[in-house]
């Protein structure tokens, strides 16, 4: 095999790669919702987790909260008996974080996080900007100040 059918067949490989990840993650549900605060305060119900399909119900891993108030996206994440929000900034340079599966990815410079807002993946060094939540008669509380 020479070089150009070499550099062609792995550029085939690749891009069957991503088409396959983009299908998997796809499958997965993501719910966003556009919501405004309340004196500095954002109401998701709990019940935006959920899914039912065929009378079984399953749950989300993450909702999106996209909100005038805030120049990025919070993702709001499911814990085992809470929850989590962070800002979909890239602490590196600020771009916007695009959610993938496991990771939030920068489509800048290819930083990496969890989804419990940790860095997997430089340049970013810092970890994701966090808001304080609490659950109150089924209603998910995000302060944001």
């Amino acid at each position: 095999m020479d070089r150009k059918d070499f550099l062609k067949a792995c550029g085939y490989a690749c891009l069957s790669g991503v088409a396959i990840s983009t299908m998997f993650t796809s499958c997965n549900t993501v719910s966003n919702l556009d919501v405004e605060p309340q004196n500095s305060t954002i109401s998701i119900n709990e019940k935006e987790f959920e899914i039912v399909k065929k009378g079984v119900t399953s749950f989300r891993k993450y909702v999106l909260i996209h909100t005038t108030s805030l120049p990025f996206p919070i993702c709001l994440k499911k814990n085992e008996s809470d929850y989590s929000a962070m800002l979909l900034k890239c602490t590196h340079q600020g771009a916007e974080l695009q959610v993938f599966g496991e990771r939030m990815v920068c489509p800048a410079h290819g930083s990496e996080f969890n989804l419990d807002g940790q860095v997997v993946e430089g340049p970013a060094l810092d970890a994701l900007q966090t808001f304080s939540t609490e659950v109150k008669n089924g209603q998910i509380l995000i302060t944001i100040l």
